[in-house]
């Protein structure tokens, strides 16, 4: 450990004020502007370049009703693949899909925000159309994984072993 006993309060530098216009002269514009000054000339100057408005969303077209269909038809959709796995759990989705899907629709109706949502989540494009084509394939591939034998049970597994040979 290094013995400081005989440094005195003399031998620290005089304090020295700061000077505040040290950098009046530099360039005031930071260096990457400078670098595209370099570049491309002063032709976007900061003032002159576009405003990009906000993200505006959408209107939804506000239609009692426009919901109830698409949302059962999604519950039941869900209903059927849970009924694979528990089928009283599966009985009860699927019942309760319509009642469900209204009270969707009615809360859509008041409130914008859910209707936006709804519309965006309801609304499939191409790839959401391959990947719900895949749902059936994958479903009787997992039915040959031991694990997901187990899970989905013996009888699920035979079923469909059975359907594949006699389609």
């Amino acid at each position: 450990m290094p013995d400081f006993s005989d440094v005195t309060p003399q031998d620290a530098p005089a304090f020295i004020t700061p000077n505040h216009e040290a950098s009046r002269d530099l360039p005031l514009d930071p260096p990457i502007r400078n670098v595209r000054k370099q570049l491309f000339g002063d032709s976007a100057p900061k003032d002159k370049r576009p405003i990009v408005d906000a993200f505006v969303p959408e209107k939804v077209v506000n239609r009692k009703g426009q919901f109830v269909q698409p949302v059962t038809d999604f519950y039941t959709m869900i209903g059927m693949t849970v009924s694979a796995f528990k089928p009283q759990v599966g009985i009860v989705i699927v019942e309760n899909a319509r009642a469900t899907a209204e009270a969707w629709d009615d809360l859509a109706h008041e409130n914008e925000a859910v209707r936006r949502h709804l519309k965006g989540f309801l609304t499939f494009n191409a790839t959401g159309a391959v990947v719900i084509a895949h749902v059936p394939i994958a479903m009787a591939i997992l039915s040959e994984v031991p694990f997901f034998q187990k899970k989905m049970g013996e009888a699920f597994a035979d079923g469909v072993e059975e359907d594949m040979r006699n389609p």
